[in-house]
């Protein structure tokens, strides 16, 4: 299950860089044609392999999802939200020059941090499908649970 997993994900790969490359092509020769500068195609190059890996994440992230490791999900996600922060902040003082890298390497950095941590879910997929779940369920209400007890007690009187 584990290679048809990577496989899959390899064959995602494989089309995003296609159609990434396709709308640099486009890119090149288009964006000059309508009078974008230089810069601003630098920038388009920068948030093209940014938004490749950003869609890579995605599906790493949608995957962790599907074999419910929210601690997992939740950790890329807040790495990718801090790492672009800081990141984008800091590319904002180096000036427009950088601008768009800031995203590349936060995208690039938590890509490989969910790639990480996919490799480590996977290695002890067993013990997650089969030890990892609760012998005994218990029901847990949280707030928005709790909530909707009130709003319907509420409109039951």
């Amino acid at each position: 299950m584990a290679w048809v997993l990577w496989s899959e994900i390899r064959n995602v790969m494989e089309l995003q860089i296609f159609f990434s490359l396709v709308f640099v092509v486009a890119g090149f020769y288009f964006l000059p044609a309508i009078g974008i500068s230089a810069l601003s195609f630098d920038i388009f190059l920068l948030l093209v392999i940014g938004a490749y890996c950003n869609i890579i994440l995605l599906v790493i992230i949608l995957v962790l999802l599907y074999f419910e490791d929210r601690k997992g999900a939740f950790f890329i996600s807040a790495t990718f939200l801090i790492s672009n922060t800081v990141f984008t902040y800091g590319t904002l003082l180096i000036g427009e020059r950088a601008y768009g890298f800031g995203f590349f390497i936060a995208a690039f950095f938590s890509l490989i941090a969910a790639l990480i941590e996919l490799r480590a879910y996977l290695k002890n997929i067993n013990y997650h499908t089969f030890c990892g779940q609760p012998v005994i369920q218990k029901k847990r209400i949280g707030l928005f649970g709790k909530l909707t007890r009130t709003l319907y007690r509420d409109m039951e009187n």
